[in-house]
């Protein structure tokens, strides 16, 4: 979402600009954007004050429904009386297709979003794997699933009769089976909402298809055999009404580190973050809904957490009640999710700091990288940040810019020896592969003389990432740590690569000034300095400009 403003105070928005203040205009006064947002006063000063050192601002704008926050973020426009801003949302919510599209390929559901026209405007990959159809058959229509509904289910929701309320429903949470093309059928868990813009109107549907085959059979097979849940590799709990765990099987054993005895004389409070105080809602909860789906954290023996997602029904089985839990491992999607936010920062780090080096004065490039250098290392944790610079016979390199975030045995008599010339494995594969990754130094082999100066200046994992001039290799940045298996997925890789490009274009515009500074200084000395008298004439305005001595 962007939008300009002019010196006159007039606005020209795009269409997102147009969603986050609600309106339907493209070009306005400024001033008619005052019912949209809180504290107008300041936000005008922040437009009105933009600078080099003032370019970010937090505004609150009033929504239909609630007040949500975005950040402003404004340049001027060189050659030109207006200022360009863009608006992105302070918080990453799961409305934000972009998010769910990168969410859904680690997920199992199946995502979906179209338009007020039912016109499908997104389908997530594992959508064939769990209908066993093609995207195609759905003929861009996202109601075709419902005419796969299985007879028995239609009869008791049949699609002809009820097309407006499914069509138009803002909300709708539905369970059904489908039948699949090579026969059999799946359960379906239908959750569809609309998303609002600005003023309040639907604009977008969101979907998530959940196969719950799994869920529906622990429902209806209350005769399932000890055999099979005996061998099940998921962990499975049964719970009774005080919360006592009454059964367990060997995966739930295996999974949270207790002998089967030793499950079997605890309560659920003991393993979950469940409080005692919470249980009785959660379980009238199960007994009204028959089956829900939600997360926790699960405390295995040796002390480690486990965040898991239970699956959790309801049984009434002789009298007797009780809940039946599958429960899940979700370490990796949680991880997914939490390396997102991390990169997402990261992000907003690098560009933080490429905007520094926009219209810097060459004499401050150095500063400016050692202080990106210092930012980067408390960011990632890592122990040092580097800046190798390779001479022009390419062996030898000199340390030119570092950092470290602790005391460090790299100093000015070692800051020449790492040996890493043109002969080296360390500068073929920077040369190949644009960086070089070790997690651990202790793998390389013993007589390599890279992992010996390692030893040496305490270093158990580093990255580099190469910097290239004119197809040649400058040298390298790079991160260190003192412990080994610092891992760097290849989202973060890239990263360190910007801004590594960010680095070379600086220093190679410092060098040039210098170099054309350097230039003028011994032409200012010959110059003055020949016995023969030169003198600079104008042939325009027939005037002499310069003479020397």
């Amino acid at each position: 979402a962007v939008f300009t403003i002019d010196s006159a105070l007039n606005c020209t928005l795009n269409p997102h600009a147009m969603l986050v203040f609600g309106i339907h205009e493209s070009s306005l006064p400024l001033k008619d954007l005052k019912p949209r947002i809180k504290d107008f006063n300041k936000f005008t000063d922040f437009i009105n004050n933009l600078d080099e050192n003032n370019r970010e601002y937090s505004i609150e704008v009033f929504t239909a429904k609630t007040l949500k926050n975005f950040i402003v973020s404004g340049q001027l426009i060189q050659n030109s009386n207006q200022k360009l801003f863009s608006i992105q949302s302070a918080e990453m919510g799961h409305e934000n297709p972009e998010y769910l599209a990168q969410y859904a390929i680690n997920s199992r559901d199946v995502f979906a979003f179209w338009n007020t026209k039912n016109e499908l405007l997104y389908l997530s990959h594992n959508f064939e794997q769990m209908f066993g159809r093609t995207r195609n058959e759905l003929n861009n229509n996202p109601f075709t699933v419902f005419e796969w509904m299985h007879p028995e289910d239609r009869a008791a929701f049949d699609r002809r009769k009820n097309e407006s309320d499914i069509i138009n429903a803002e909300k709708l949470d539905v369970e059904f089976r489908i039948l699949l093309p090579g026969g059999g059928i799946k359960w379906i868990w239908y959750q569809k909402k609309a998303l609002y813009d600005g003023l309040g109107k639907v604009y977008r549907y969101l979907a998530v298809l959940n196969d719950i085959t799994l869920r529906k059979e622990a429902e209806q097979n209350l005769t399932l055999s000890q055999a099979s849940l005996e061998q099940n590799l998921t962990p499975i709990l049964w719970l009774d009404k005080d919360a006592k765990i009454i059964y367990t099987n060997p995966s739930a054993n295996k999974e949270l580190g207790y002998s089967e005895e030793e499950l079997l004389s605890k309560t659920i409070f003991d393993i979950d973050e469940l409080t005692p105080d919470s249980w009785p809602m959660l379980w009238e909860r199960l007994k009204e809904k028959k089956a829900d789906t939600f997360e926790s954290q699960y405390l295995r023996k040796d002390g480690t957490k486990l965040p898991v997602e239970i699956i959790a029904s309801f049984l009434n089985f002789d009298g007797e009640e009780y809940v039946f839990a599958y429960v899940l491992d979700i370490s990796e999607r949680k991880a997914f999710e939490k390396r997102i936010i991390h990169n997402q920062r990261f992000e907003r780090l690098l560009l933080d700091i490429s905007k520094r080096f926009i219209n810097i004065p060459y004499n401050d490039i150095d500063q400016a990288i050692e202080s990106a250098l210092e930012e980067i290392c408390k960011f990632t944790s890592t122990s040092s940040s580097h800046i190798y610079k390779y001479n022009k016979q390419l062996d030898k390199i000199e340390l030119t810019h570092f950092y470290s975030n602790e005391p460090s045995k790299i100093n000015q008599k070692n800051k020449y020896l790492l040996p890493v010339s043109s002969k080296s494995w360390h500068f073929k594969e920077l040369s190949q592969n644009k960086s070089v990754y070790v997690p651990e130094v202790s793998s390389l082999s013993a007589d390599d003389p890279i992992k010996k100066h390692c030893q040496e200046v305490d270093i158990g994992s580093f990255i580099d990432i190469g910097l290239f001039y004119q197809n040649r290799v400058y040298g390298f940045f790079g991160l260190t740590s003192k412990e080994e298996a610092i891992t760097w997925d290849t989202d973060e890789i890239h990263l360190l690569q910007v801004i590594g490009d960010l680095f070379m274009n600086a220093l190679q515009r410092r060098d040039s000034m210098r170099e054309l500074l350097g230039s003028e200084q011994n032409y200012q000395e010959i110059y003055n300095a020949t016995s023969e008298a030169i003198f600079i004439h104008n042939a325009e305005s027939g005037m002499v400009e310069d003479v020397n001595n």
